[in-house]
This record gives structure tokens, sequence and C-alpha cells, in this order.
């Protein structure tokens, strides 16, 4: 029989199933909007549709397969850590030494017990090894991820810039380290194309910064815009428990999966207004901010478009998220780490005339969340989960979770000076049946 509905072959014509058996699929684009091949320039992207996609680790397009620190006068890939000496050697990079290799938490870590956290000088290579060997890094860029800095409040009024603060550009790589990097200033990337350390794979090196005010357990190491066959990538690395120097290191280089590195695909939505309507510290209720105290357009309404018609959708705030904030937002209630985020209650609707497109409302005032007299934030973490039904009675759903600093900086990689070849962080996730 002919199924009308789902048409995913790009043949643009129905095709012949025995049985639909497939919930719908969000639309997805290739961001290039002016033709020129630069996927990822301000002129192409919009921070709207851009998410995170967890690879799957079973089916992971590359691995890394190898992470160590190095000083950032060496130039090659080899994993050399210090030799097993008596008590008091100092396993770490020791000053004065330019070829002495070691762990990641070493040299960055989180304070673990006794042990005080280890925060970076600026000179630390950290070399990836991928396990592939046609790796772009034209676009790519780095910095360490601070999510708990920063209070949504601050952040919404500009006290507290996302730059600096929640996302700090790493060291710029020396050009004699690599075979080509992404740029000359601070967050550029480093490549060694066809490394023989590395197998004639290709390897990453990137220069953790100066000057962290210290290591928190929510910290990353992200490395955006990798591409590999065309597709870009963000690669983070978690901040792992720091280690006294004088603790023997490892005999073998870690791997990205023993630090619980995480590759991310990225995703772009067709048509979403996402950001536009809602993102992390974004501000709801009082009688003075955003979409208030008029109840008709107290909401936010996101869109979000299918690859066929939907029949019907339901969207739930699943999640509010923390405020990092340790200010009374309301006299008498104690602070806490929910006090100031915002709920919302969620429904779905199909938009008349786009029978493949959907949008949500959230709205804070029918939750109660708000009032004229209270104000609150989206949350770092906060989660909307969104069903569709298709005309087979199929489902399929998505989570987006919400970062604090997506599309909040970027960083002008080639230093052209011209915002529109900068390049933006993209933090927020997705997840779920619809975009598999």
């Amino acid at each position: 029989m002919v199924e009308p509905y789902d048409v995913y072959d790009d043949s643009g014509t129905p095709r012949l199933v025995g049985a639909d058996a497939l919930g719908p699929r969000l639309l997805s684009v290739r961001n290039d909007a002016d033709g020129d091949d630069d996927f990822l320039e301000n002129a192409d992207i919009d921070p709207d549709s851009a998410f995170l996609l967890l690879d799957d680790v079973a089916n992971n397009d590359f691995t890394i397969d190898g992470i160590h620190v190095t000083d950032d006068a060496d130039s090659d890939s080899i994993y050399s850590p210090v030799a097993v000496g008596a008590a008091g050697t100092n396993y770490g990079l020791a000053a004065g030494t330019t070829t002495q290799d070691t762990e990641l938490a070493y040299e960055w870590g989180v304070t673990s017990g006794t042990i005080a956290a280890n925060v970076p000088d600026g000179d630390e290579q950290v070399v990836l090894k991928l396990s592939v060997d046609d790796i772009d890094i034209t676009q790519a860029f780095s910095y360490i991820y601070r999510p708990a800095v920063g209070e949504l409040d601050d952040i919404n009024g500009g006290a507290t810039t996302i730059n600096g603060n929640v996302v700090i550009g790493t060291t710029a790589t020396a050009a004699a380290n690599v075979t080509s990097r992404s740029g000359t200033i601070a967050g550029n990337v480093g490549l060694r194309n066809t490394d023989a350390a590395n197998g004639t794979n290709d390897t990453i090196v990137v220069t953790l910064p100066a000057g962290l005010a210290g290591v928190s357990s929510t910290d990353k190491l992200v490395i955006q815009n990798v591409r590999v066959n065309g597709r870009f990538y963000t690669i983070m690395v978690p901040a792992p428990n720091a280690v006294e120097s004088t603790t023997q290191s490892s005999r073998t280089e870690p791997t990205g999966v023993s630090l619980s590195a995480e590759i991310y695909k990225h995703v772009y939505l067709e048509d979403s207004n996402l950001v536009g309507e809602i993102r992390t510290s974004s501000d709801f209720g009082g009688a003075g901010s955003f979409l208030f105290p008029d109840a008709a357009i107290g909401t936010s309404t996101p869109r979000f478009l299918f690859r066929e018609d939907i029949k019907e959708a339901t969207a739930t705030w699943i999640a509010d998220g923390v405020d990092d904030d340790t200010d009374v937002i309301t006299a008498g209630v104690t602070a806490t780490a929910t006090d100031q985020v915002v709920s919302f209650t969620g429904t779905a609707s199909k938009v008349t005339g786009t029978a493949h497109a959907i949008d949500v409302q959230l709205d804070p005032v029918a939750s109660g969340s708000v009032s004229e007299t209270t104000t609150k934030y989206v949350g770092r973490g906060a989660q909307l989960q969104v069903t569709a039904t298709d005309f087979s009675n199929q489902s399929s759903s998505f989570v987006i979770t919400f970062q604090k600093g997506h599309a909040g900086t970027s960083f002008d990689i080639d230093a052209s000076g011209g915002a529109s070849d900068d390049e933006q962080v993209i933090l927020n996730l997705i997840s779920g049946t619809a975009v598999k």
C-alpha cells in the first residue's frame, strides 16, 4: 500500500511500505545559508536551531584513543611518563622540562578529599589522539566551560558576562608544535596531520589557559567545530579529580573513555526560533520584565518542524534546572539551588497552514511559578520534552536541555575583526527518538 505520511528517502514522493513503524523525525538542515562552504559562520548559523547530540558510544564516527598533557614546547605526541623513582618524585610537569608527559589530572583537576585543585599555568598542552585521519580544524576553537559560574540574574542583566567567566578561551597553541592551526588567537586548535605517533591518524592539540579561578566538578574542556567526514562535532572532556604530583602516574596513556570524554554531533533544525523565545537566564514575571504582566503574552512559543504531517503533540517542562545563586528571591524564604528558577506549564499545537509544524507554548503564569511581583529565570539544565504523533499513530519525542552560555559569546578565530566570521558557542543539548 502507499503510505503518504512518511517520506524519508528524499525522493519527493510517497514510498511503498508494508506499514509505518517510524515515529516523526525533526526536520534538520545543513547550515550554509550563503553558499560559501563556511558552514558555521555567524552569517550562516542560527543559534535557535543549533544543538549538540551525544554520539552513540557503540557507533561513534571516531574515538579518542589517547589523552595526555605535555609542555607547550613539546612537539611530539608520544606519551612518555616520568620514570618511576624514589618517594617524592614529581610525576607532573616539572619546571624546566620540555618533553615530560603526564595525565590531565596532574595539571587540571578538581579538589579531591585533602588534595587541592590543580590549576593550569597556561603552558600545558593537551594532546588528543583521534582514531581517524581526515580531521578538519579550520573553524574549530577550544575553551574551558564553567557552567556553575555566574548567577542567572547577573548574566541576564549583564553584570556577569559569559565571556571570561563561563567560557574561557584556551591559550593560543604555538605553530611550531603542530602541522596547522585554526587561527592564531586564544582559543585556537592545533592539528598534527597524519601523526606518526598516532598510527598516522590525526592528533588535536590545545593549550590550557592560565588564571582559572579554581576548578569545579562541572568544568569541561570543550573543542567545538571539529569536522569529520563533512560533519561537525564537539568534544567535551570533564575535569578529572586532582592527583598529587608525587603520586605515580599511569604507565599507559589514558583514553577518552577512561576520562569520560563525550563526543557530540551538531544538529541544526529547520526554522526553529528557540533561543529567541527562551534560553538559560531568560527572565519571566515581574511588572517590568520580559513578557509580563499581560497573561495573554506571558508565554514563550518556540516552533519545531518535522519531516511529515503531525496529528497531535504534547509538551512538558520536565526539569527546572538550577540557578547557581545564593540570593534570597522572596523575603522569608530560604535560598536554595532552585528558588530562582522558573517552571512552565507546557502545551503543544499544530500550526495552521503548516501541517508538519508545531508550536510549543510555555506558560509560567499558568504554572504558578511567577507573578507580577516575582521574577524567575530559566535554569541551567532545565529541560523541555516534546512528543509528536503522526497520522499512523506512531510517536517519537525529543528533549532539549538548556545550557548556560549557549550562543552567549563567540570566537573571532581567524582574527579578521568581522563579526560575520565569528564562531558562536553552541551548548544546548538535544536527545530522543525524534532526532535519531
